[in-house]
């Protein structure tokens, strides 16, 4: 991939410390915090609805977390690769895994979405016996599930 754009060298390993941890962390910190407050602010306007509501989106909020942790696996495998190569100088090779891991990435959250869509069911019918939760359950975490790819 020699057609690359090139700009200056980000270096990471020089100076200050600061700066560097913000570089790499924040954006991981950020997401993270994001995705937290989103969970906060839906379980805030959900609770209004009803406790059996509630019930249904915080357990919906677990499994958003799950969904989220085995995304990371990706994007740490990915970024291992591609640092390496970079490291080496070998374009190429870092053009190819950052490749490879969207595409896994995008199959597997395909995957993830389609048992998502049709299994969440089964996690609130083991979770729950209120058909109340378990119907709520179900039409919040399969429309989640599809945003998951």
């Amino acid at each position: 991939m020699g057609s690359a754009r090139r700009g200056a060298p980000v270096r990471l390993v020089e100076g200050p410390i600061t700066p560097a941890l913000l570089t790499l962390a924040g954006p991981v910190f950020l997401s993270r915090a994001l995705h937290t407050l989103y969970g906060v602010v839906d379980t805030a306007w959900v609770g209004r609805l009803g406790p059996e509501a509630l019930a249904a989106v915080s357990t919906c909020f677990f499994a958003s977390w799950m969904i989220l942790a085995g995304g990371s696996l990706f994007i740490t495998g990915t970024t291992a690769l591609v640092s390496q190569a970079v490291g080496a100088r070998d374009d190429d090779t870092a053009a190819n895994a950052a490749l490879t891991g969207m595409v896994l990435a995008a199959v597997v959250g395909t995957v993830v979405a389609v048992v998502g869509w049709f299994g969440s069911g089964i996690l609130f019918r083991l979770v729950f016996d209120d058909e109340e939760v378990i119907r709520l359950g179900i039409s919040y975490l399969s429309i989640y599930a599809l945003a998951t790819p």
